[in-house]
């Protein structure tokens, strides 16, 4: 994004090597990779300024990063792992020690956003129990919430909500 300029690399196909291998078949690495180019798009919220313009707020992004991240490793003492560090990690390791509780019941900006969707939630199930108990009691022509999969019932898209 810095450079306007898109991505290259290249692209090992691992899979297909690995069942030629598995084939005994004579394998040249270089029969498995393939140049790929990546093209990064702006922001949605972006879209409407001139490339220097995001080229700038993305410099400006990266700069404040760095300097969190500097600042961070000076007040702790600590050193940027490094680029040979990371590339001994093999990427399905897991953390030595993982964030330990429960997950968010919505992942959220803001506490205000996160309560509002619990709350919508709470709403959309109390209208689905009370739709299916409805149903169960053999009460026909029962609404249940845009969004559902009621029981014994199509799927309520969105569209067919009632106004």
């Amino acid at each position: 994004m810095l450079r306007g300029e898109p991505l290259r690399g290249t692209w090992h196909d691992q899979t297909s090597d690995g069942e030629a291998r598995r084939r005994s078949k004579t394998v040249r690495h270089h029969d498995f990779r393939s140049d790929e180019m990546i093209a990064l798009e702006p922001l949605p919220c972006w879209r409407h300024l001139a490339p220097e313009e995001i080229r700038k707020r993305v410099h400006h992004l990266v700069h404040e990063i760095e300097e969190e991240t500097a600042e961070r490793h000076r007040r702790n003492g600590t050193r940027p792992p490094g680029r040979k560090a990371a590339q001994q990690v093999h990427p399905h390791d897991s953390p030595d020690s993982p964030k330990r509780g429960p997950r968010p019941a919505f992942h959220s900006a803001t506490r205000e956003v996160r309560e509002a969707m619990k709350q919508a939630y709470r709403e959309f199930a109390e209208f689905f129990r009370a739709g299916a108990q409805d149903l169960r009691d053999g009460i026909k022509g029962v609404t249940f919430p845009p969004g559902s999969f009621p029981p014994g019932l199509p799927y309520v898209p969105p569209e067919a909500a009632p106004a």
